[in-house]
């Protein structure tokens, strides 16, 4: 009997070492990795989730992480990959540290399409700080609520990668031409830079409509027009008529100037005999919503809903043409209704995040690259790189820095090398636990953001489509990407608001859009064509230094258009900060701000758009407005002390990246 108890003791202890020393190719899933503490963009403390404000606050002690390399021997291994399990992944080497770890999203906690046309009374309303919280690294709110089906987890494919070969992404893969967006260059805003968050709702609620028939809408008898949107929406949000006619939508609001036009105004091109020839909702960035003919469509046109640019229409707020832009402001003492309560709290960007040089730095290092795999592999450069900054913290986690480079936290193996951390998991009620995983360690950024293109291409086993809903040639925009995103690539609720809430901070969505040059560099007025000169009436820079109390530096882009103002009898503040800062700080001292260049204004450039500096922006004079583009002169382009010209074409003068102030 004893023999027999040693005998089976023997077969227990020979079955673990056998398991022990097999050899399993890990199993890879995508994970969301804890940005490190230095990650700027600054996530708020609450998160407010009913009409009660009933706060959540998610607290959580980071315990005790070993790291340790593991770097295969096999010539080949297993690069298979997994959709997103979790949504934290934490990477301190044997430290111990307790970290608190809040978010807030000024919509809901948990987001829901709103359906029409009754909806929950519930309403998220924003939390107003007095000041900015402390930096740390963002964290899903944890959530009481359950998933109307668990989420599953599926197996990756497994791609095969010889060892210190480089990653070679599939020709088959590449795409002729990029799928164009229907958002036509719009960027969704964050909620919090509306003053009233009532445009928001009107915005999202114009979204939503984009693309849609008039079978979409249930109309029989009745025609798709741009006046049955704008009256459809208001409806709903409101339970407000605005009028069936263009000629009733108008007499209801105030008239304004283009020039004070916010979100949600109705704009109307009229004849001089007042005959209405276009109207539509206005959404910012010289974009409105209309009904009208699709366009490039091989058969029978069919009317849509969708966006349009304003310079399309060959109008500008000094036009001397017959037709004239009418615009009307239609909100007075509005209630929002219940769907458009819910509209609210489910609207697409609302993280309040901060930029930081951190994240723009990374951005500049990783951005060129995601551009070109984006238009050759028909991926959304825009999401790629939120999707980046996210799950790296900027390129600052332990996993994403030198030797690891693993921007995605991707787990598995590459090129037979993997590293071992301790990662916080999600399950489906919100709660985090702790596995011990192994993840790819690559060679550089590059093979990172080219395996991250290979997934989503190439999909998980037995579902090569799987991701197909995130390619740009299938998804209509970058919003409708980060949606199927989530619940796919990582089970976090609230990552597709996450991602657009960094893709509007950082205007990411220019990478999406093909690299054109920024305009050309002209060093004198001379060498402009003839029609351009035609088109400018100001006399030229005469070189007087007006800003006497040194404020700008001389020869700095501030210091040009300062002067230039000051040439052309405007003022302008003595401290209105970088060239990137003239926007929001100009809106704030009161002077004009507006997304629509016009002869006689300031462009103010975010970091990095049309070649501004990716730290400070820029900041030029707006010379004449073409139908083509924008003629702007400037300083310190070619240097600090040469006063030079560029032709910037729409897609940069009408983008999110810029700004306009002045008369």
């Amino acid at each position: 009997m004893k023999r027999k108890k040693i005998k089976n003791q023997l077969l227990v202890l020979t079955s673990i070492l056998v398991l022990l020393s097999l050899e399993v190719a890990p199993v890879v899933t995508l994970a969301a990795e804890l940005p490190s503490s230095s990650l700027q963009t600054a996530l708020s403390s609450e998160t407010t989730i009913t009409s009660e404000e009933k706060v959540i606050e998610t607290t959580e002690t980071t315990e005790t992480t070993e790291t340790t390399v593991a770097t295969s021997t096999t010539s080949t291994s297993s690069s298979s990959s997994e959709s997103n399990s979790s949504t934290d992944t934490t990477t301190e080497s044997t430290s111990h540290s307790t970290t608190e770890t809040t978010t807030t999203n000024t919509s809901s906690e948990t987001k829901k399409e709103p359906t029409e046309p009754t909806v929950s009374s519930e309403i998220t309303q924003p939390i107003e700080q007095s000041q900015p919280p402390q930096v740390q690294p963002p964290q899903v709110p944890v959530t009481k609520q359950e998933p109307e089906e668990p989420i599953q987890v599926p197996e990756a494919t497994n791609n095969v990668v010889e060892e210190n070969q480089a990653v070679s992404l599939n020709p088959s893969l590449k795409v002729d031409e990029i799928a164009s967006s229907n958002l036509k260059g719009y960027e969704l805003p964050l909620l919090s830079s509306f003053g009233e968050k009532k445009r928001a709702v009107v915005v999202a609620e114009a979204l939503r409509h984009i693309g849609k028939t008039k079978k979409e809408f249930n109309l029989t008898e009745q025609a798709l027009t741009s006046s049955f949107l704008a009256q459809k929406i208001y409806q709903q949000l409101f339970k407000i008529d605005i009028g069936s006619t263009p000629q009733e939508q108008m007499t209801f609001g105030k008239v304004r100037s283009i020039e004070e036009a916010e979100p949600g105004d109705l704009i109307f091109w009229q004849t001089a005999e007042g005959k209405t020839l276009q109207n539509g909702v206005y959404l910012g960035q010289g974009k409105y919503l209309i009904a009208a003919a699709e366009a490039d469509s091989k058969e029978k046109p069919e009317v849509i809903a969708q966006l349009e640019n304003i310079y399309t229409a060959k109008q500008q707020p000094d036009s001397k043409e017959e037709k004239r832009l009418v615009v009307t402001n239609p909100f007075k003492e509005f209630i929002l209704t219940e769907y458009g309560k819910e509209v609210l709290a489910t609207y697409g960007a609302s993280f309040e995040m901060q930029k930081s040089e951190q994240t723009t730095a990374f951005i500049k290092k990783i951005g060129e690259t995601a551009r070109e795999l984006g238009e050759k592999y028909d991926v959304f450069a825009s999401v790629m790189i939120a999707q980046a900054i996210l799950e790296s913290g900027s390129g600052e986690s332990q996993l994403a820095k030198e030797p690891y480079y693993n921007l995605f936290g991707v787990k598995g193996s590459f090129q037979g090398n993997s590293v071992s951390f301790s990662t916080k998991e999600a399950d489906q009620r919100g709660q985090l636990y702790t596995i011990s995983a192994g993840f790819r360690d690559y060679g550089g950024y590059n093979d990172s953001l080219q395996d991250y293109v290979q997934l989503l291409r190439q999909g998980i086993d037995g579902n090569q489509d799987f991701y197909k809903p995130a390619w740009r040639s299938e998804a209509k925009n970058y919003l409708q990407a980060t949606r199927f995103l989530t619940g796919k690539y990582a089970t976090d609720k609230q990552y597709d608001n996450k991602l657009n809430s960094l893709i509007a901070v950082y205007n990411l969505t220019q990478f999406d859009l093909p690299k054109t040059a920024d305009g050309l560099i002209i060093q004198s007025k001379n060498e402009l064509s003839e029609a351009e000169q035609q088109q400018m009436h100001f006399p030229v820079y005469d070189g007087i230094n007006y800003n006497r109390s040194g404020s700008y530096p001389v020869g700095q882009c501030t210091w040009y258009v300062y002067n230039r103002f000051k040439q052309l009898g405007t003022s302008v503040d003595e401290f209105i900060g970088n060239g990137s800062d003239w926007g929001r700080k100009g809106r704030a001292l009161g002077y004009q701000v507006s997304s629509l260049p016009k002869a006689g204004r300031a462009i103010s450039f975010q970091p990095g758009v049309a070649g501004a500096d990716n730290q400070y922006g820029h900041v030029a004079f707006v010379e004449a407005v073409t139908s083509d583009g924008i003629i702007i002169s400037e300083s310190n382009v070619i240097n600090d002390q040469t006063i030079s010209y560029r032709v910037l074409p729409n897609a940069i003068a009408y983008s999110s990246g810029v700004t306009y102030i002045g008369a």
